[in-house]
């Protein structure tokens, strides 16, 4: 087949189509992907390419399989006792801690929620502590679900959380992150309450959590009487777990009763508020778009970094020294705005007029105060450029 031939089959008609096509061709031909055998177009090691590559035969994926079930298989090492580890009684304080906060969520239906629940726990705690916080930190032995650190990024603590046994993998994890002192296996259901598995503190939460009680026997007696009740019986007060969150429609009812919950709840009013102290763009009210934003954001950075970034973002805007002057929306800030401004020392620099010299400096003018004056409009760049003649 010619070229033209094989245009008409792909059905290009038009010119501008044709010389794409040819040019692609051409391209395909000098890097050696496509080839002229006479009339015949080919393709240049076909049987090659089309082959199985070795990792998606049968044995291979027999044993990925296989590391991939022993890395989730069980230690058969049993407990022993945590009193030879320096930090056992770290261990048994942070115990109390997490079963004390896991006690105040509701029931959980599965062992994934449960899971989840676990990881907002040390979250909630780090924060509390003033500790910095990682999910699903990458090493070479995988991802160890939360690790802590100080506020100058020393290693802290290092958390895996399994079910009912230390996992093979979860030991390895942790002990090749020897960077932190404290490293602990969180067990949802165990009887023993604090264990040392291979040099590897084992803490069990179980007393924390509520079993799930089982549905009650159908009565015909019970459902007439539900039958009866009057239509406009008050509903219950829901409360679901932090992870079904966002995950529902706007049609989808108020739930309370989470502390987790409350915590996001919290974070979210306290970094709206601090943006209308700035005075950059007023907001009436907390719409839930921004309450999305704000909770994506929080999911990278702390309420800390984030109101910081604000706070550095409304010196500059508002500065006559500097040259940035668009005002964004909380919801534009936080998507496109966040990053640039979280570190002040590099923004402030950044978006500076004039660094060196007398002209970095605000300046006094017709008897006002180069300082910015809350509520006041910052001026222009011409209009401090010309205050400086």
């Amino acid at each position: 087949m010619s070229l033209e031939d094989i245009a008409n089959c792909l059905h290009i008609n038009k010119a501008s189509e044709y010389k794409a096509f040819t040019s692609m061709l051409s391209k395909m031909e000098q890097l050696g992907s496509l080839s002229w055998d006479n009339e015949c177009l080919c393709l240049t090691h076909f049987e090659e390419r089309q082959s199985q590559v070795p990792s998606g035969t049968k044995e291979a994926v027999r044993e990925r399989v296989s590391r991939f079930r022993e890395g989730k298989r069980v230690t058969v090492f049993p407990l022993q006792p945590a009193d030879e580890s320096p930090h056992a009684q770290a261990a048994s304080d942070l115990r109390e801690q997490i079963m004390a906060e896991f006690k105040q969520l509701p029931t959980f239906k599965n062992r994934q929620l449960e899971h989840e629940a676990v990881r907002e726990v040390l979250i909630r705690l780090a924060e509390r502590k003033g500790y910095l916080y990682t999910q699903e930190l990458l090493t070479e032995q995988g991802r160890i679900d939360v690790v802590w650190s100080d506020s100058n990024h020393k290693p802290i603590a290092a958390f895996e959380i399994d079910d009912t046994a230390p996992q093979e993998n979860s030991l390895a994890k942790l002990k090749a992150a020897t960077s932190y002192p404290l490293r602990i296996i969180i067990l949802r259901r165990s009887s023993v309450p604090l264990g040392l598995c291979e040099e590897i503190l084992v803490i069990s939460i179980e007393e924390s959590i509520k079993e799930t009680p089982s549905p009650p026997p159908k009565d015909k007696d019970i459902d007439k009487d539900i039958e009866g009740e009057e239509e406009n019986t008050p509903l219950q007060s829901v409360t679901l777990p932090l992870h079904t969150l966002g995950k529902q429609g706007d049609s989808s009812p108020d739930v309370t009763g989470s502390p987790l919950q409350d915590k996001i709840n919290l974070q979210e009013k306290e970094i709206f508020s601090h943006w209308i102290q700035q005075k950059i763009v007023n907001h009436k009210v907390l719409t839930s778009k921004m309450e999305g934003s704000i909770k994506s954001v929080l999911k990278t950075y702390t309420q800390q970094e984030i109101c910081q970034a604000i706070t550095n973002y409304a010196e500059i805007v508002c500065g006559i020294e500097y040259r940035w002057t668009y005002k964004w929306t909380l919801e534009d800030f936080l998507h496109r705005g966040l990053e640039k401004f979280m570190d002040g020392e590099v923004a402030r620099s950044n978006y500076r007029i004039d660094a060196g010299g007398d002209h970095g400096k605000k300046q006094a003018s017709s008897g006002q105060s180069g300082a910015h004056q809350p509520g006041a409009q910052a001026p222009t760049r011409d209009e401090y450029r010309q205050s400086l003649k």
